[in-house]
């Protein structure tokens, strides 16, 4: 798995970006998981799916030896040792992030056509933030909105009605706050995004 970006965003926290190559057949065999029992189930049949089933598992046991891997009725990731991780992909680019404080990542190719979708995921006092919006402006937008959702991921949470971003994210890389409505209250986090050639990141800072 070739280690594409590393991140701290703080001293107890850390994210990796890893471009994928590997089949999952391989991944499968990784070392992390030996001597483990390991069953994907049906939902897991599409090799991209399968691929990103065994990363979750092979990230986990590297950085937290011995803690296993769950999820809520809402599909967000638990760990049993108290901690937090958030997971993320886009085309062959997956990331992880593990940090004591609740958290969120997303990753979306420079080719997203977020721009196309912009009413479906932006409130309108978000969108007369700007007068002429750009793909990657959109595309940055889309991210941060992600990445805070995964904070919180309950399944009636939308982007559009619950994450409100406060600042336009307007260069290549900034921090921007935001707030989540949680449905139990209000959270605010601020995100720090980054966009290159090849992706846009997004993640919430640690509290």
């Amino acid at each position: 798995m070739p280690l594409a970006q590393t991140l701290h965003p703080d001293t107890s926290s850390c994210i990796y970006i890893w471009n994928v190559s590997e089949p999952s057949e391989e991944l499968a065999e990784h070392e992390a998981l030996a001597g483990k029992v390991i069953s994907p189930g049906n939902e897991y049949s599409a090799e991209h799916r399968l691929q990103h089933y065994y990363l979750q598992r092979i990230l986990v046991e590297q950085h937290f030896p011995g803690v296993t891997l769950n999820y809520n009725a809402s599909r967000k990731p638990i760990l049993t040792n108290g901690q937090h991780v958030s997971f993320t992909h886009s085309g062959k680019y997956f990331g992880a992030y593990f940090s004591h404080s609740l958290c969120g990542i997303d990753i979306e190719l420079s080719n997203s056509k977020a721009l196309k979708v912009l009413r479906k995921f932006l409130k309108d006092d978000e969108i007369i933030y700007c007068e002429k919006w750009t793909e990657e402006l959109a595309l940055k937008m889309w991210c941060i909105k992600e990445s805070s959702f995964k904070v919180v991921g309950r399944e009636d949470m939308f982007l559009k009605s619950h994450i409100f971003v406060k600042e336009l994210p307007v260069h290549d890389e900034g921090i921007v706050p935001v707030v989540i409505d949680s449905n139990a209250g209000f959270l605010k986090r601020d995100v720090r995004f980054m966009l290159n050639n090849d992706y846009c990141l997004a993640y919430t800072l640690p509290v």
